[in-house]
């Protein structure tokens, strides 16, 4: 089981500010953090393409809002250059993914991390949220950045395994074509998120 997030300084990944500043992936208790500002932007996606290599076949991918952090990697490996062959390579991986988004965890009830895990009486100690990320990238502030973004994978793994959020979907899910660089949509049918549902 891979726990996965990035942090962005935008929410479009076309606009020019836009760029991923840290990418993390826990798997068995360790967290590994990419950073952007010691790596550059296009390292740390090709960090992830190779991690994503990594998987075991059916390894799940657990996510808070993964869709958006899909959507915008394949929006940022558009915008950078990449050519057909990476960009095909991204996308095979993106739509074969098995990924389960605790966001769409009782229909989008919980709107953020933190109100999931205070549902669960699970502690948010660092308190930082993605609309942070942008003035404290301008500010160098790296500790707060990694800070939030290694505690709120270890946040998910405790949601994992204290709840029965997980074993509550009937099926893992597979990431829809729509990942492309078009808007994802959802629809809960019997419990299993179902990307680019009509």
């Amino acid at each position: 089981m891979m726990f996965f997030d990035i942090e962005t300084t935008s929410l479009n990944p076309y606009s020019d500010e836009s760029k991923i500043i840290l990418a993390q992936i826990r798997r068995n208790g360790v967290t590994h953090l990419f950073k952007e500002w010691e790596l550059g932007e296009k390292q740390v996606i090709n960090i992830l393409l190779n991690e994503f290599c990594k998987l075991e076949k059916y390894e799940p991918v657990i996510t808070y809002n993964g869709s958006f952090d899909f959507h915008f990697i394949m929006g940022r490996i558009n915008e950078l250059g990449y050519d057909i062959y990476q960009k095909e390579t991204m996308h095979h991986i993106f739509t074969t993914i098995k990924h389960c988004d605790l966001l769409q965890f009782d229909n989008g009830y919980f709107v953020s991390l933190e109100k999931i895990c205070n549902q669960y009486n699970i502690p948010v100690t660092y308190k930082a949220y993605g609309k942070h990320m942008k003035k404290l990238y301008e500010k160098m502030e790296w500790e707060k950045i990694l800070l939030h973004g290694e505690e709120d994978l270890i946040l998910l793994e405790e949601l994992i395994e204290k709840t029965d959020i997980y074993h509550r979907y009937d099926r893992i899910i597979t990431i829809s074509d729509e990942v492309r660089g078009f808007p994802l949509k959802y629809k809960v049918v019997k419990k299993d998120i179902i990307y680019g549902a009509k």
